[in-house]
């Protein structure tokens, strides 16, 4: 961390004025691919208002879940709602020189989450970024490729998720580039691991030996799940040409354009306020145009889409909770008016999973 911490700040100046060049020259813009310009919408068309699958969210999650479940059925009507615009072959997100672009209180791919005063922190609210963009998290954030630990798995003591379990997936992902072991390495997924085309060969070397005098050596692939307390040279989320690995441009767009899985559609720019239920079943979502993307758009109505199947939220860490409880679904009832007192919802169900700490609720 601190060795990317380094390189970061080193690159600082030359990604601020590479970012301004690319702004003032209007390259920012997507190419969007023919097939996938069909497929991708900014305003709810009408052969959408009613399909089988709904994913609210557009992060690095929902674009693995949307492809996952459009490979297995291509024939079910799958729909990704993300409030934050398409990425596709954005150059500041494609290029990882530009990665600290996203830093910026004017980013338009990334949402800032003011926390409350915390006691512990000498009473400062922290400002916690998260992905406000196709792809979420993995469209803006460091690249860096780290595992969790054998023991992290095995100490959930959950079937299906120990480290063996696990293996298999870890390894399916991936197409790995960097030292180590084909037992725990994948190299046919879809997002390839290197170490990308620019590494700092002699602050890694200081680095690396200053941290060998302090009891913690080198080793090769510290990703191998079985290894800790030392350190690597890293590996990115970067393919070997140097494209950064989110899971839009490795999961999503490669299915919005090849051909083969028609019944599956984007809609960005486009938030979802809550999920809709008949009784306890999830039927549909509401959602409106994102006023902060669509600023062209005033007094905007709200919508509605069904689903025939199932509703799936997939909105982060912060926002998932949030449209939760405008559904009607969170700790309590008493805690959910206790939050939005002015709402005019049902309480569908009480769930101590959802968790209540999170900022005052915006429609």
């Amino acid at each position: 961390m601190v060795r990317s911490v380094i390189l970061g700040l080193r690159y600082l100046l030359s990604c601020l004025n590479l970012t301004l060049i690319l702004s003032l020259t209007g390259v920012v813009s997507a190419t969007i691919h023919p097939q996938e310009e069909m497929r991708v919408f900014t305003q709810l068309p009408a052969t959408l208002q009613e399909v089988d699958v709904i994913i609210a969210g557009g992060g690095t999650a929902a674009c693995v879940i949307a492809s996952r479940i459009s490979d297995a059925d291509p024939q079910l009507s799958i729909l990704v709602v993300e409030q934050g615009g398409n990425n596709l072959d954005d150059p500041t997100i494609v290029h990882p020189l530009l990665f600290l672009s996203y830093l910026a209180p004017t980013s338009n791919a990334t949402l800032f989450h003011q926390a409350t005063a915390e006691e512990q922190l000498g009473g400062r609210e922290l400002v916690v970024p998260s992905g406000g963009v196709l792809g979420g998290g993995s469209s803006i954030n460091l690249m860096m490729y780290s595992r969790a630990q054998r023991t992290d798995f095995d100490n959930w003591a959950t079937n299906g998720w120990s480290a063996d379990d696990m293996i298999p997936y870890l390894k399916k992902l991936e197409t790995y580039s960097g030292p180590g072991s084909e037992t725990t390495h994948g190299f046919n997924g879809p997002e390839q691991i290197s170490g990308g085309t620019y590494r700092a060969n002699r602050s890694t070397d200081q680095f690396i030996e200053a941290a060998a005098k302090v009891g913690y050596p080198e080793i090769a692939d510290l990703q191998g799940l079985d290894f800790n307390n030392g350190v690597q040279r890293a590996q990115r989320f970067i393919s070997p040409e140097g494209k950064r690995q989110d899971a839009a441009h490795t999961y999503l767009h490669p299915r919005l354009q090849d051909g083969k899985h028609p019944n599956l559609n984007v809609l960005v720019e486009t938030q979802v306020l809550r999920v809709i239920f008949d009784g306890k079943k999830a039927c549909g979502i509401e959602i409106r145009p994102n006023p902060a993307k669509q600023t062209n758009i005033t007094g905007a109505s709200k919508q509605t889409i069904k689903a025939k199947k199932m509703v799936i939220v997939s909105a982060g860490a912060l926002g998932t909770p949030l449209i939760l409880e405008r559904s009607g679904v969170g700790p309590t009832p008493e805690t959910l008016f206790e939050s939005q007192p002015t709402a005019t919802f049902q309480s569908v169900l009480a769930s101590p999973s959802v968790p209540h700490n999170d900022p005052p609720h915006k429609d």
